[in-house]
């Protein structure tokens, strides 16, 4: 049957989602304007070879130079058939060296047989040598009056810039999934295919923007299926995995049930789905899922998006990233793939962590909030009219509390079992215990605070270690010897304080700048006096000097 050369355009016309270039080509035909080089560039099966010969055509039908073409005429025939003795297409792969330029250059010197010009049409052009290319520069740029080339290719970067500059550069662009729908179905009927309209589309999706592709992929499923084609029929042949799958999974994952998850998964492992395909169906299943919830669109998971929050779905597309990216450089996948599975499992954990850690005093940003202009403070009387409350009416809710009002919020919605109430209530009771007054501020000593850094971020604590370093209440000065011990303690000062916050409770400041060798030596001494002595010093304004 062959659909994709039985139902090949014979006219600009009949060319899908180029209209771009054909209407470029039909005005050019008309007015004459014809140039003697073309560089048509774009992916596979989207019509620059078709186009090429639907343009040689027009400049060689006996009706004359036309943008319509008869099909009809014995040059059109042959020009359609392959026959034409003045229409020569040549395959850039196999004709790529020297002397098939040579001999190119040779031929172009006589004047047509029948037509009117002498086309060459050069499919993937990029294919040939640097050598070649250079030799066919001086032919390109003052080519006879009766030689046309057309160049096509699907990688036109590998093309040289002074071969590109000698032509007129279409860029044909890949289809989309209606335009191709809709020709398949034009084909479809034509022959008596009966395809179901959701087969259709997965098609059409499936083509990836190639009209020559999706041709082919309904010929070898009506094959398959000897009967209508329906969207099963498409996923066995394509081997995707069925959308009800995953978002079975996903309904699970966001339920907490890793056993669920993983079984689904092996399962479908089990039915001879490769790693490949169910890293690519799972994030087609999150692009589809995406586009449920962002843009509202009626797909098999739009009951899901009202379900799933948008952090909980950014965090889904990372795991399906991630996902692709195992598969593809690991040498057991399975495994990855188990890991991102479960991963996906505590989709139901997920907490804004900018919130948490503004709540602990550290910014993603560096910017602080914007502070409000300063207004007259109202008179009590005046803030209770205007619905006012004082912080001694209703403090700010610190971290502790607000994680413990979201366990308590949690046991409400859902019944625990017995092990999880009793984690619960460990964990309240602990954040009772160490919950920190909001005005109150933590003292801690040099060497509780360095070891603490150094179980998270050994580097940097060796760094800070050796800096002259000075801790006032909340207040930590880091003094270091050059721009790079600087850059890089800055680089951590959000992870520091957050470490600090989490283990001592106390919200800290840290400043950090280039202290000289000398004034570090003196700071250093004057710490390592005792509390009596600094008290002398400061009464009688002695200060230390160095050693001699």
């Amino acid at each position: 049957m062959n659909l994709p050369v039985k139902y090949r355009p014979k006219t600009f016309e009949e060319v899908a989602g180029q209209q771009h270039v054909t209407r470029t080509l039909q005005n050019a035909l008309k007015t004459g304007r014809i140039s003697q080089a073309y560089l048509f560039a774009g992916p596979r099966g989207v019509g620059k070879t078709t186009t090429a010969r639907i343009l040689a055509k027009g400049l060689n039908c006996e009706k004359g130079v036309t943008p319509h073409p008869c099909n009809q005429c014995e040059i059109c025939r042959e020009i359609d058939e392959g026959k034409s003795l003045d229409v020569i297409e040549i395959d850039g792969a196999s004709n790529r060296g020297i002397e098939e330029i040579r001999s190119l250059r040779e031929k172009i010197r006589f004047t047509p047989a029948k037509a009117r010009y002498k086309v060459y049409i050069i499919d993937e052009v990029h294919m040939l040598t640097t050598e070649a290319f250079n030799a066919l520069l001086k032919t390109l740029e003052e080519p006879p009056p009766h030689v046309i080339f057309i160049f096509a290719t699907t990688e036109p970067r590998k093309i040289p810039e002074t071969v590109i500059s000698r032509t007129q550069r279409f860029d044909f662009r890949p289809l989309s999934k209606k335009e191709i729908a809709e020709r398949l179905k034009f084909v479809a009927e034509k022959e008596g295919i009966e395809v179901h309209p959701d087969a259709l589309m997965r098609i059409a999706k499936y083509a990836d923007g190639s009209l020559r592709d999706g041709l082919a992929l309904l010929e070898q499923l009506y094959v398959f299926s000897n009967g209508p084609i329906k969207v099963e029929d498409v996923n066995q042949v394509l081997g995707i995995i069925d959308e009800e799958i995953f978002v079975k999974i996903i309904e699970s994952a966001l339920k907490g049930n890793t056993k669920d998850v993983l079984e689904m998964a092996n399962n479908a492992f089990d039915q001879g789905y490769s790693v490949h395909e169910f890293t690519r169906s799972f994030s087609e299943a999150v692009q589809e899922l995406t586009r449920a919830k962002f843009y509202g669109e009626k797909n098999p998971f739009y009951e899901l998006a009202q379900k799933i929050s948008k952090s909980q779905l950014v965090a889904t597309m990372k795991i399906a990233l991630d996902m692709e990216e195992v598969a593809r450089y690991t040498q057991n996948p399975r495994v990855g793939i188990d890991y991102q599975l479960i991963r996906l499992s505590y989709l139901d954990k997920i907490l804004r962590i900018d919130k948490v850690l503004e709540e602990a005093g550290v910014y993603l940003v560096e910017e602080r909030p914007i502070e409000k202009k300063h207004e007259e403070p109202k008179k009590p009387e005046e803030r209770k009219e205007a619905g006012h409350v004082t912080e001694k009416e209703e403090p700010q809710e610190s971290l502790k509390e607000r994680l413990m009002d979201l366990l308590e919020e949690k046991a409400k919605k859902e019944p625990q079992q017995p092990e999880e109430k009793k984690a619960d209530e460990e964990v309240i009771r602990a954040a009772e215990e160490e919950k920190v007054e909001k005005d109150e501020v933590g003292v801690i000593e040099r060497d509780k605070l360095l070891k603490t850094l150094e179980e998270h971020i050994p580097f940097v604590t060796t760094v800070i270690e050796k800096s002259y370093l000075r801790i006032d209440n909340s207040n930590i000065f880091v003094g270091v010897k050059d721009d790079f011990e600087k850059d890089l303690v800055l680089r951590h000062r959000n992870k520091i304080l957050f470490i600090l916050y989490d283990r001592f409770k106390t919200k800290f400041s840290l400043l950090v700048d280039i202290v000289d060798e000398e004034v570090r030596a003196s700071e250093e001494k004057e710490d390592n006096l005792s509390p009596a002595l600094k008290k002398l010093m400061d009464k009688f304004d002695l200060e230390v000097i160095k050693d001699v």
